[in-house]
C-alpha cells in the first residue's frame, strides 16, 4: 500500500466507527486485516497490517504525552 493510501485508511478508520468496529472484532490477527481490509478495497501488505494490528486499541508514549483531560472540581465557596 503506497502511503496515500496508508493514511487513507489511518484516516478512514478514525472517522468511521463501523469501520473501527469491524478490524477492532479481529484484534491482533494480521491476516485477518488483510483480508478485511481488501473487502474494504484496501489493500495493506502483511507487514502493515502487523504494524496496525499490533498497535490498534494502544497509544503510544507520544500519543499519551498529547493527551489532554482529566477533571476539575469547581472554585471552593
Amino acid at each position: 500500500m503506497s502511503k496515500v493510501d496508508l493514511e487513507r485508511f489511518s484516516v478512514d478508520l478514525q472517522n468511521d466507527p463501523g469501520l473501527m468496529e469491524e478490524f477492532s472484532k479481529m484484534g491482533h490477527n494480521p491476516d485477518a486485516w488483510v483480508r478485511l481490509a481488501d473487502t474494504k478495497g484496501y489493500h495493506l501488505t502483511s507487514a502493515e497490517a502487523e504494524g496496525l494490528s499490533s498497535s490498534f486499541g494502544e497509544l503510544s508514549d507520544d500519543d499519551l504525552d498529547h493527551v489532554a483531560g482529566g477533571w476539575s472540581d469547581p472554585p471552593g465557596p
